[in-house]
């Protein structure tokens, strides 16, 4: 049952020391980028609809409950891992329609800092950075992630995606002052990164980004191409240097 109050950690992913690529929505996500990424052995994030090209994702991130109540693939579609940064907010408190019951199962809950474009590094909460990419970058590195992978972040139009635009309720009313407010939360997290010797790749190829390094997929898959035996023993060498620094 999922946790409205959005305290409960113990599902977070345990992503120490791993390689995290980020699958969102912009125009220049692909097929292709979304195969190269999952076949990579990498751990990776859908955002949104890019589930439907990414269904060996191991997670789906989406901010807004409305995407869920309105678009959520059903149990059979996503087996993965499901996250939300909002709930409904109803007359007595947090509670889900009866038509998004189905999910309380399946859904996990974490509160996104509504206006916050920092990376929250510790409390219940994410920044926001005005969109779910950024969100789930957030989760990431506070899970232990060393090194992001950007997919499908391109940062130029507020409602342009690779997929349809959405259908009500979802409204596609993006500004583009929204597009300042993303590439702000960005640079911020670029420093933060940099102080924190996280490498953070930018493989969206249309992406108006300059803060992080740019590539390829094809070139991150060949320079960080990880099998899952040597994801594990990552998170075990980052565990054991976790024990001598406590020692």
């Amino acid at each position: 049952m999922i946790d409205l109050t959005g305290k409960d950690q113990s599902w977070w992913p345990k992503l120490k020391g791993q390689t995290v690529a980020i699958l969102a929505s912009g125009p220049s996500q692909s097929q292709e980028q979304c195969d190269a990424a999952i076949g990579a052995g990498w751990t990776c994030i859908a955002i949104n609809e890019t589930w439907r090209i990414a269904r060996r994702a191991a997670i789906l991130y989406g901010c807004d409950w409305q995407w869920w109540r309105a678009r959520a693939p059903s149990a059979e579609e996503w087996k993965g891992q499901r996250i939300t940064g909002t709930v409904p907010m109803r007359k007595h408190g947090p509670a889900f329609h009866k038509d998004m019951q189905w999910q309380c199962e399946l859904l996990n809950y974490i509160p996104v800092m509504a206006g916050y474009s920092r990376i929250r590094w510790d409390g219940p909460t994410l920044g926001a950075g005005s969109n779910s990419a950024f969100q789930a970058v957030n989760l990431a590195v506070r899970c232990g992630a060393k090194r992001i992978i950007l997919t499908g972040v391109d940062c130029r139009s507020p409602n342009a995606h690779w997929h349809e635009p959405h259908s009500h309720p979802m409204a596609n009313v993006q500004r583009d002052s929204t597009i300042a407010a993303w590439i702000r939360a960005w640079k911020f997290a670029a420093v933060d990164f940099k102080e924190r010797g996280i490498k953070c790749i930018d493989c969206s190829p249309k992406s108006a980004l300059t803060c992080f390094q740019k590539m390829s997929i094809e070139e991150a898959v060949k320079n960080y191409d990880k099998s899952l035996k040597e994801q594990k023993q990552i998170v075990v060498e980052a565990e054991q240097v976790e024990n001598v620094s406590d020692a």
